[in-house]
């Protein structure tokens, strides 16, 4: 919604306040897409009429600056604005927003785009292997994109967007495989603008040369980013036309392509025969991707049952553990443990990330030792939890993890998936 004002035929005041205002909620909602900011600052400030270009970009960003006031405001009145030292009102350090977001910004620092054994290139080689045509088609759709901001705005923005994320994710910061979603829909809308482009420019080669000469003899190619994008842009057409006629000339060596089918299929637009090749494309690629599951079970989607571990570790919990043991579970077990389904009713079932953060359990119940735990119940995000560093709330033991260390597995469920385990935690271990 951010984006869509400002590619319309005449860029207005109001267009300009509207994208602001929507770039400044989403952020509220999402604070990673203020990755976008930069983005939509330089489209204005290359788009806008040269009299309004520094006007419209303050608008902008006044707008988007007094939408981001109110959680600026909001952290204010609690006190919790700026990083403060000493303990708050329930024992733990004091929250801050611009301590939590400087804190954010500080994790995993490896060097991302300068450094080959970084997050960052680890999971570009896990991105490209699970949907090869999407990341690569679209990164280069999105270069393509750029190039021809001059004759399509919407193109140059969404390839200014795409690469504000690749920014975000080569920073040198946490990477994890689920951060490219975000994205998706940026890549998949340039790779499908840039087959429209190259197929719109294969149409129209009879005019290259024309085209070549106005755009010789136009003012701007004094500009050195016109000059630029113009030698781009003639390397390309050659590059295509050249693919073109090799691709004739075996066409017509063959018997086979003079049959009427292909005739037929060629006489299609060409812009939707490249859209069902790519989407065949990208179809088989991802059902060939063993990152996705899908090379090793073609029919996946309509025959995994993903919760079946779960679902298994829930009816041994219900059978096997007393309604009395105090139990650190994961999400999904809870409501089953509460909602007296089964009989009875697990009063002391807590999920871990509350036991372990809320000061009524870990204190009141738990009395802050981890031999008041009797069972974990819970899967890799568990693990997880117990065991990255640092810990979100800097506590000085973590309990799930200190738990762990005195338990034993009596009940593992190994979904392929997502397996579960049941850990019964041993008391009479050491400290």
């Amino acid at each position: 919604v951010s984006l869509l004002p400002l590619v319309r035929t005449r860029l207005s005041g109001r267009g300009v306040v509207t994208s602001g205002l929507a770039m400044g909620l989403s952020i509220l909602s999402k604070i990673p897409t203020a990755v976008l900011v930069p983005a939509c600052i330089c489209f204005l400030l290359f788009w806008a009429p040269v009299r309004r270009r520094t006007l419209t970009a303050v608008v902008w960003i006044a707008t988007l600056s007094a939408v981001l006031a109110v959680y600026l405001l909001y952290g204010a009145l609690r006190g919790e604005l700026f990083p403060l030292s000493g303990p708050g009102p329930d024992g733990y350090p004091r929250p801050s927003l611009i301590g939590g977001l400087l804190w954010e910004a500080s994790r995993g620092r490896d060097g991302g785009l300068i450094n080959p054994q970084s997050q960052f290139w680890h999971f570009v080689g896990v991105w490209i292997q699970a949907d090869p045509v999407l990341v690569v088609g679209g990164t280069a759709g999105s270069f393509l994109c750029l190039m021809a901001i001059r004759s399509n705005r919407a193109a140059g923005l969404l390839g200014l967007a795409t690469f504000s994320w690749w920014a975000l994710f080569g920073r040198g910061g946490v990477v994890e495989i689920y951060h490219l979603i975000p994205a998706i829909p940026l890549l998949a809308l340039c790779l499908a603008i840039a087959c429209h482009i190259v197929v719109s420019a294969v149409r129209s080669l009879g005019n290259l040369r024309s085209t070549i000469i106005r755009s010789l003899l136009a003012e701007d190619l004094r500009d050195p980013v016109v000059a630029a994008l113009l030698v781009s842009w003639i390397v390309l057409g050659l590059l295509v036309r050249a693919a073109w006629t090799i691709l004739a000339q075996w066409f017509s060596s063959h018997a086979w392509a003079r049959s009427i089918v292909l005739r037929k299929i060629l006489s299609i637009d060409p812009r939707a025969l490249v859209a069902a090749v790519i989407l065949t494309a990208m179809v088989l690629s991802g059902y060939r991707s063993p990152t996705l599951g899908f090379a090793a079970n073609h029919v996946l989607l309509w025959n995994e049952q993903r919760t079946a571990g779960q679902r298994a570790a829930i009816d041994w919990v219900t059978r096997h553990v007393p309604a009395s043991s105090t139990l650190l579970v994961e999400s999904f077990m809870w409501p089953d443990l509460h909602d007296g389904a089964h009989g009875k009713v697990w009063m002391h079932a807590f999920p871990y990330v509350q036991a372990e953060h809320e000061r009524r359990i870990r204190e009141g119940i738990l009395h802050n030792d981890w031999r008041g735990i009797d069972y974990l119940v819970g899967g890799r995000i568990l693990l997880n939890f117990a065991y990255r560093t640092p810990h979100p709330r800097y506590v000085s033991t973590i309990l799930v993890t200190e738990a762990l260390r005195h338990a034993e597995i009596v009940a593992a469920f190994n979904n392929p998936n997502y397996p579960v385990w049941v850990f019964r935690v041993d008391h009479t271990g050491g400290p």
